[in-house]
């Protein structure tokens, strides 16, 4: 008879990982790994025979007991698949280790729903991940400061323009701007906060090694080296598929502070499917617009917002300090500040590299050089009160 997977023998590693029937947490990552490879089993097969305790006992438990686990959750193909990789399960278990190996060497790794690394906020969806991959900094994952921006593939151009510059003011303030990485409101909150040298998450509807256009990897590529990450549910090389986006837009939601929709003109889209998400785990709302540029995208936006018991903060109407205040209650204002102090020295030492290659050119000796920055500094004061 199938135990329970409560009722296995289990002690927990170093990071709160259930192990059972092997002593390496290492054995979990294989297991998965080497089973997706199969045809016929994926995601929602794999999470199937997770809940089951399968993937404990998949090194070394009796085959028929991993055969009666299979044979609870899953039917035709699946199930058939399954079979046929027990037959040889030392294949399967080599097969994970080298696609975990690659995926390492790739700096893409796996934190599981029993481990201390596992985003906490996203226990709150009513069906939590049972894993994410990430490539990045868990840190950022995990941050309390997190704000997403979400909206349409198509904005206007305002919508594009607000998005950039609400996601550069956010890295500004120390904020993690959190977005999809999709073409549109998304990229534009990556770019703003990068522009910034702000910290971004982008969530993905696909795995991490499968294709991204050309702009969605740059944007990649730079979230991960400025201490961001880039994050999915879904396995190494899934493509993107209608529901993943869905699911992708739940684990936004979960993960962030506030939720800012900055564009969609229509309610039954999949910004409309985020904001009603957001409200159901009870994830705090805002929409901001600005009087000046208003246009058919926007005013529809804003209908959809109020109609949704939303507040909308008129950027340039004397509520853009209301905003930002609001925004700093609902995030950790230590960890904003100490993410606003690594973006200024980070800029400190941009601009320590451009003095000196200016030194260089001109041959200038130490006393110019603090000459040149007293004058600067003093330039910078007299700009300051200026404004």
């Amino acid at each position: 008879m199938v135990q329970p997977v409560t009722t296995l023998s289990a002690s927990a590693d170093k990071n709160g990982l259930q192990i059972g029937l092997f002593d390496d947490a290492e054995g979990l990552r294989a297991g998965l790994l080497g089973l997706s490879q199969t045809p016929g089993v994926g995601l929602q097969s794999l999470k199937k025979l997770y809940r089951t305790g399968f993937f404990l006992g998949l090194p070394s438990a009796p085959v028929e007991d991993l055969v009666e686990r299979a044979v609870k959750v899953l039917s035709g193909a699946s199930l058939e698949g399954v079979r046929e990789a027990l037959g040889n399960r030392e294949k399967v278990m080599q097969r994970g280790r080298k696609v975990l190996g690659e995926l390492r060497a790739a700096e893409i790794h796996v934190t599981f729903e029993h481990e201390k690394s596992f985003p906490r906020r996203l226990r709150d969806l009513a069906e939590p991940p049972l894993w994410i991959f990430y490539r990045g900094s868990l840190k950022a994952i995990w941050s309390r400061t997190a704000v997403a921006l979400i909206g349409t593939r198509s904005p206007s151009d305002f919508g594009a323009r607000l998005a950039l510059n609400c996601g550069f003011h956010l890295a500004t303030r120390g904020h993690v701007v959190l977005s999809g990485l999709a073409r549109g409101i998304d990229q534009a909150a990556h770019e703003g906060c990068l522009e910034a040298g702000g910290i971004t998450v982008a969530v993905l509807a696909q795995g991490l090694a499968s294709d991204l256009s050309s702009t969605a990897k740059s944007l990649a590529n730079e979230a991960v080296a400025n201490e961001g990450a880039v994050v999915s549910e879904y396995l190494p090389f899934d493509p993107p598929n209608r529901s993943a986006f869905l699911r992708r837009n739940e684990i936004i939601a979960a993960l962030a502070r506030l939720v800012v929709p900055v564009e969609y003109p229509e309610v039954q889209s999949g910004t409309g499917a985020t904001v009603r998400r957001a409200m159901a785990i009870k994830r705090p709302l805002a929409g901001i617009s600005s009087s000046r540029f208003e246009g058919p995208a926007s005013e529809a936006t804003q209908r959809n917002l109020r109609s949704a018991g939303i507040t909308v903060y008129d950027l340039h109407n004397g509520e853009a300090e209301r905003f930002w205040t609001h925004v700093a209650k609902l995030v950790d204002a230590r960890e904003a500040a100490e993410n606003r102090r690594t973006l200024l020295g980070r800029r400190a030492e941009h601009f320590a590299r451009l003095l000196a290659i200016e030194a260089k050119s001109r041959s200038m000796d130490p006393g110019e050089i603090d000459s040149f920055l007293d004058l600067l500094t003093k330039a910078v004061r007299r700009s300051i009160a200026g404004d």
